[in-house]
């Protein structure tokens, strides 16, 4: 994964089978922006259900 990937959240929660964009990536912690939620961003870890779908 890296930043510009696209991706799909696996997670069990509200952001479950949303796209996202990897926007940085930070200690190995990747930060996610979403069109459904412009003003936040998904904080992925390696444990973290996601996804690429295109690097």
């Amino acid at each position: 994964m890296n930043v510009g990937s696209i991706v799909k959240i696996l997670d069990n929660n509200e952001w479950h089978n949303l796209y996202g964009v990897v926007k940085y990536i930070y200690k190995g912690i990747a930060y996610i922006f979403c069109v459904q939620y412009p003003t936040y961003l998904y904080v992925a870890k390696p444990e973290n259900q996601i996804i690429i779908i295109e690097e």
